[in-house]
C-alpha cells in the first residue's frame, strides 16, 4: 500500500477542495467512484467499516497514488457529509499520519524515523506498546530495532526465531495477524514473557520494501482485544511508514557508499580520460 504523504497533509484543506472541484475531477478510477457510490449508500448501520473496507480496496487496486492516498480521506468526508449534511473539521487521526509522514518522508535517520512511528503506533491506537522489528541478514531471525511502552525486562526476552513463530511467518508473508489475547495463543514463541509482561490483544502487520518483506510491526493492549477494520489499515499505514524510513536509509547508504567513487572520477576527469 502506497501512501502520498503530500495528500495527507492537504487534510486541513479537504473541506475547500471538495467544494472547489467536482467530485468526477477529484477521481479518475472507475473502481474509485464505484467503491464511492457503494460508500455511501451504506449510510447508516455499520457505514464506517464499509467506508474503510472500500478504501482499504483503492489502496491496493492500480491508481494514482495521490489519488490513493486521497481516497480514503474523501470516503469518511463524503458519509460524514451525508449524516451531518457538512463536512467535518479535519479529524485527528488524519492530522497526526500526515505529520508524521512528513517526518519519516524527510528523515535519512531509520532508528529515529522508527522511533517516532512506534510512539505514534501506541498514542493513535491507544495501545500498551509497539515495537519494530527487522529480518536479520540471514532472513531467520527478526531483530527489535524499535519500540515503546515495552519493559527492558521484556526486551531482554531475545531475537525472535522465525521458524519458531507462526504470528511473524504469517506476517511476512503478507497477512495482517490479529490476536485475542496473545497471552493464551500458541503461535507465539514467548507466551511465558507475553504473560509476565500483562500484553493481551495483538495486531501484526509486514514492513515491505519493493514488496519484498523486510520486517514486521507489532501492536499490543494490555487487555483482550478486537481489532477492526480502521485498526487493520492504520497499522497497514504505519507499516508502510516504516519501510519508507528503511528506505531512505538505505539509499543514503548507498549515496556515502558512491561518493568516493564520484571523488575520483572528479580528481581523474572522469573515466574517459583513464
Amino acid at each position: 500500500m502506497d501512501v502520498c504523504v503530500a495528500a495527507l497533509g492537504a487534510v486541513a484543506g479537504l473541506s475547500q477542495l471538495l467544494h472547489a472541484a467536482p467530485m468526477s475531477a477529484l477521481l479518475t478510477s472507475q473502481r474509485g467512484v464505484v467503491a464511492l457510490i457503494e460508500s455511501l449508500q451504506s449510510v447508516g448501520v455499520g457505514a464506517v467499516d464499509h467506508v474503510v473496507a472500500m478504501a482499504q480496496l483503492v489502496y491496493r487496486i492500480d491508481c494514482p497514488i495521490a489519488e490513493q492516498a486521497l481516497f480514503g480521506l474523501l470516503l469518511l468526508g463524503f458519509v460524514t457529509a451525508a449524516r451531518t449534511g457538512r463536512f467535518p473539521p479535519p479529524c485527528r487521526l488524519c492530522k497526526a499520519l500526515a505529520r508524521l509522514g512528513t517526518r519519516v518522508g524527510t528523515s535519512i535517520e531509520m532508528a529515529d524515523a522508527l522511533e517516532q512511528i512506534v510512539r505514534n503506533a501506541t498514542s493513535l491506537m491507544r495501545g500498551r506498546g509497539a515495537i519494530v522489528r527487522l529480518l536479520d541478514v540471514p532472513g531467520d531471525r527478526l531483530v527489535a530495532e524499535a519500540h515503546c511502552g515495552l519493559s527492558a525486562n521484556y526486551m531482554s526476552k531475545g531475537d525472535i526465531i522465525v521458524a519458531r513463530s507462526p504470528v511473524d511467518q504469517q506476517a511476512l508473508s503478507g497477512a495482517i495477524v490479529t490476536s485475542f489475547d496473545s497471552r493464551h495463543d500458541r503461535r507465539f514463541q514467548y507466551p511465558a514473557e507475553l504473560l509476565d509482561e500483562g500484553l493481551g490483544g495483538m495486531i501484526c502487520a509486514p514492513v515491505t520494501i519493493a514488496s519484498q518483506p523486510r520486517g514486521v510491526i507489532r501492536l499490543y493492549h494490555s487487555h483482550c482485544h478486537t481489532f477492526g477494520a480502521t485498526e487493520r489499515w492504520l497499522i497497514s499505514v504505519l507499516a508502510d511508514y516504516a519501510g519508507i524510513a528503511i528506505g531512505n536509509a538505505l539509499k543514503y547508504g548507498q549515496l556515502l557508499a558512491a561518493m568516493p567513487r564520484a571523488d575520483e572520477l572528479v580528481l581523474t576527469g572522469g573515466p574517459e580520460d583513464q
